[in-house]
């Protein structure tokens, strides 16, 4: 149990990184195995949530499709907003997966056109759900700004350009001009981080937004 949740759990080392064909195979044998653990000592579940394709949706699709237990997949991987993302092998893993799926879900409406621009499978099966996170969950309430610190928010990520960290620096503006004082710590690095800091300053941020590498 873990926070209340029956969980059932695996880990493992992938030796052959290289060899991803081979990799997946002895992926989907553990899954498969912990899976029918899990039919033989709770039943037949009424629905499966596979977070991403690649690899669980993969390894399972057709086990759960032969069962005809219907799954919804969460895709929220980088490589599908990326120029080639995907190999040959994990394509064909994707596709495998998607004509048995009942739902597929992403987590961006840029993530869903992508999805189905690359990939056929996906048609009509599509949805978006953004994450659960709004506005007002992120403004202080109840509070005198004018008594408090800055409100810090924190960003963990490569600064690479599918990571969108232009776009996080101008909403940041905004907020700035029409919120709470505020300031943005952002952590990481990448090759966009001299165009990312000289952006900052043409925003006139310098003194609210911090690259801490």
């Amino acid at each position: 149990m873990e926070s209340g949740l029956l969980t059932y759990r695996r880990e493992a080392i992938n030796l052959r990184p290289k060899l991803a064909k081979k990799s997946f195979q002895v992926y989907k044998k553990s899954l498969t195995s912990q899976f029918e653990q899990v039919l033989k000592q709770q039943g037949q579940p009424d629905v499966v949530l596979i977070h991403s394709s690649l690899w669980a949706g993969a390894a399972l699709a057709e086990r759960l499709s032969s069962e005809a237990i219907p799954f919804i997949v969460a895709e929220h991987l980088k490589a599908f907003l990326l120029p080639n993302g995907f190999s040959a092998f994990q394509k064909e893993c994707v596709r495998r997966t998607y004509r048995c799926a009942r739902k597929i879900v992403a987590v961006s409406s840029a993530l869903e056109k992508q999805i189905l621009r690359i990939f056929p499978e996906a048609q009509g099966k599509t949805t978006t759900i953004h994450n659960p996170v709004t506005k007002q969950m992120l403004i202080p309430t109840g509070v005198d700004s004018r008594s408090t610190p800055d409100f810090t928010f924190i960003a963990v990520s490569l600064l690479r350009a599918e990571k969108r960290i232009d776009l996080l620096l101008k909403a940041f503006t905004r907020l700035v001009k029409e919120g709470p004082p505020a300031r943005l710590k952002i952590v990481g690095d990448g090759p966009l981080k001299s165009s990312l800091e000289r952006l900052v300053r043409r925003l006139n941020l310098g003194d609210r937004i911090e690259f801490l590498g």
